[in-house]
């Protein structure tokens, strides 16, 4: 009998604050990590590009798995 092995795959978006560019990187990139099945969290930085998403305070992060 085969076992299945389930893999959880996490990841964490962190953006620098002012940079107009993460409209343009931000959906893309969320749009991968959807494709390859990952559970994202954004911190608020990030927020205005990723509706939807949830949110985390960057110290948060880590600890969510």
């Amino acid at each position: 009998m085969a076992t299945e092995t389930v893999t959880h795959k996490f990841a964490g978006i962190m953006s620098k604050p002012g940079k107009t560019e993460l409209a343009d990187v931000v959906p893309p990139l969320l749009a991968w990590f959807r494709e390859h099945h990952y559970q994202v969290v954004i911190d608020p930085e990030t927020a205005p590009y990723a509706p939807g998403v949830e949110v985390l305070a960057r110290d948060e992060m880590a600890s969510r798995h």
